[in-house]
């Protein structure tokens, strides 16, 4: 099962660059996502993990996280639009990160994405949550860009456009991706073997990379507006 989409990624490689260039300076530590997963669990409360408990896990890996102290920087700017107020830092949005740009491997990033939403080890997700998973994707995504235009304020029309767009991939790209990884069947699960078995899929591998989360949304926004056009044709 696939789909042939319109959208060009030259396009929009001004924006992509200044994303990426982003992330590049965020300070998250560069190890495996399953280790880093495991580390922060043990010190998590419930879903969240306090500030001074995310700089000792840091530390535990080599990792200076002084810039929360020094309230300086764009770690600081990313860390502190992550931070739910007292509650601290959500453990699946941190995970996501370490996921996103840590030391994995293709497969292990696939794995540990579900793992993440997957809390309680039950080898397969409601649809709610695979939901919230692509809900905070977007969410960093948005971070990101919204630290882009911080950082590039002569850039910020191109950057609103391109995250506008990319939200309106959202809802595309969920009935997209649950289509592919169960099969076209109608299920209110998402196994982990269905899920593994679509991440052969190069659309599905798409989410284990920010940059290939953003092309993914952006592709399917594309195609939403593909069929709107024929929609509207056709009536």
């Amino acid at each position: 099962m696939g789909c042939t989409f319109p959208y060009s990624r030259s396009h929009l490689c001004h924006e992509e660059n200044l994303i990426s260039e982003i992330e590049s300076y965020l300070t998250i530590p560069k190890v495996k996502s399953m280790a880093f997963d495991k580390e922060i669990s043990r010190y998590a409360l419930g879903q969240f993990v306090r500030e001074k408990k995310l700089e000792e896990i840091y530390a535990e890996f080599n990792t200076d996280a002084s810039f929360l102290k020094l309230k300086k920087g764009i770690s600081y700017s990313f860390y502190k639009r992550l931070r739910l107020g007292a509650a601290g830092y959500k453990v699946t949005m941190l995970v996501s990160t370490a996921i996103w740009f840590g030391t994995n491997t293709e497969t292990e990033s696939a794995l540990n994405i579900f793992r993440n939403y997957d809390r309680n080890c039950q080898n397969k997700l409601k649809l709610e949550d695979f939901r919230q998973m692509i809900d905070e994707f977007l969410e960093l995504t948005s971070i990101f860009v919204t630290i882009a235009i911080k950082c590039y304020p002569e850039n910020m029309n191109i950057l609103e456009a391109y995250l506008k767009k990319i939200k309106n991939g959202k809802e595309y790209a969920i009935g997209y991706l649950t289509l592919l990884i169960n099969q076209g069947e109608n299920s209110e699960y998402i196994t982990l073997e269905m899920y593994m078995k679509a991440m052969k899929d190069p659309l599905v591998k798409k989410i284990c990379t920010s940059s290939g989360f953003r092309e993914l949304l952006l592709e399917c926004n594309s195609l939403r507006l593909e069929a709107d056009k024929i929609f509207r044709q056709s009536s």
